[in-house]
């Protein structure tokens, strides 16, 4: 048997690169969007891994927001990553959802002539005034215990 052999050019088109990591805008305990700026069409997913995803294609214009349904929880870490039509995944984007909602209005428990004592927000800090002037204060603890004396 014997084979023709007849000069041909081959073409290799060039490897598509993965894309860039997303940037995603703050977001908070009161944010009802998530908004991302990411490389124009690719898909980006946000999760923290678990349960929560969300998923949306990026516009032309390289923005793209996604709705929340609910608040997130202060403290909830969050990944994003962008994907183009080749399946290539970008690096992952760390989202910290940053605490914004007020705490809520501290149990006074006891006053007495020495000091407040009392419930509130684990971390906060209650303060206690005499008019305006601030005359304490103590940082609840990890009980939601705090006691100004």
């Amino acid at each position: 048997m014997k084979f023709n052999v007849t000069n041909h050019q081959i073409s290799i088109p060039k490897p598509v690169p993965a894309p860039n990591q997303p940037d995603v805008n703050e977001v908070s305990s009161e944010s009802v969007k998530i908004t991302v700026k990411a490389e124009p069409n690719t898909t980006v997913t946000i999760t923290d891994k678990n349960q929560f995803t969300l998923t949306g294609k990026v516009g032309e214009n390289g923005q793209f927001s996604i709705p929340l349904s609910t608040k997130l929880k202060a403290g909830l870490k969050l990944y994003a990553i962008a994907s183009n039509d080749t399946g290539l995944v970008s690096k992952e984007t760390k989202i910290v959802v940053v605490d914004k909602t007020a705490p809520s209005i501290p149990l006074v428990s006891k006053v007495t002539y020495t000091g407040i004592s009392g419930k509130a927000e684990i971390g906060s800090k209650v303060y206690a005034k005499v008019g305006k002037v601030i005359i304490g204060s103590s940082v609840v603890n990890s009980k939601g215990i705090y006691s100004i004396t």
